[in-house]
């Protein structure tokens, strides 16, 4: 696979599942219940409050600067990337595993945030959840003004729960990403420091796109 390829691949798949990631950030720990119940009750209530900054009269900018937090503090991307890298990433040494772990996050928020302005005025209506061995998967449809409602589903772990992988039509957005990088990994002889190399270009392109006339957003 080129990086060309890989690097349309992430975007793509967020751009799906972004209206799902930033309805599950920020979620507080949950009283005392059922495992299910809990990650229902973290998906649903912060859905609503998710929605709320996304339909807000303020600038696009201050949408981004409210959510990033929420993110970062409530999406497991650490454990994420990990499953993203598969096996490579006991072959990485351990400054490798720590610059990707970087560059993936910036590259995810990078995703997300450019995502904000399409979810507009969205509901997020919560169904079923049922137990897995990688946690609760929480199944959820997210209606627009426009398009198509979106089936997805939302995994969430720990205490409190953060989110861990997205499906969307049934499709696991993390396997998704670990077979896009495996394939990359595997034209590329296994090294990691390829794809790091290849990201850090990526990450560097956003300064490009941000300075381009027309591209600040108020």
């Amino acid at each position: 696979m080129s990086f060309r390829r890989l690097l349309r691949s992430l975007p793509l798949s967020v751009a799906l599942t972004a209206g799902s990631l930033l309805a599950v950030a920020n979620a507080p720990q949950a009283q005392a219940q059922d495992a299910s119940q809990s990650g229902k009750t973290f998906v649903s209530d912060f859905g609503d409050q998710i929605s709320t900054i996304i339909n807000a009269p303020i600038t696009l900018t201050e949408k981004r600067r409210e959510i990033l937090p929420l993110i970062s503090k409530n999406v497991d991307i650490p454990e994420i990337g990990k499953y993203c890298l598969g096996h490579f990433w006991a072959t990485a040494s351990k400054e490798e595993q720590e610059e990707y772990l970087d560059l993936f996050r910036k590259v995810l928020m990078h995703a997300i945030t450019t995502q904000i302005e399409n979810f507009q005025n969205i509901s997020i209506h919560v169904l079923d959840s049922t137990p897995t061995r990688f946690g609760d998967k929480i199944d959820a449809i997210v209606t627009r003004p426009t398009g198509q409602p979106i089936k997805l589903s939302v995994v969430t772990n720990g205490e409190p729960p953060k989110v861990v992988d997205v499906y969307t039509e049934g499709m696991s957005v993390r396997i998704t990403q670990r077979n896009d990088y495996r394939s990359f990994l595997g034209s590329h002889n296994g090294e990691v420091k390829q794809l790091i190399g290849a990201m850090r270009k990526q990450v560097a392109s956003y300064d490009t796109e941000n300075n381009k006339p027309g591209t600040q957003r108020s």
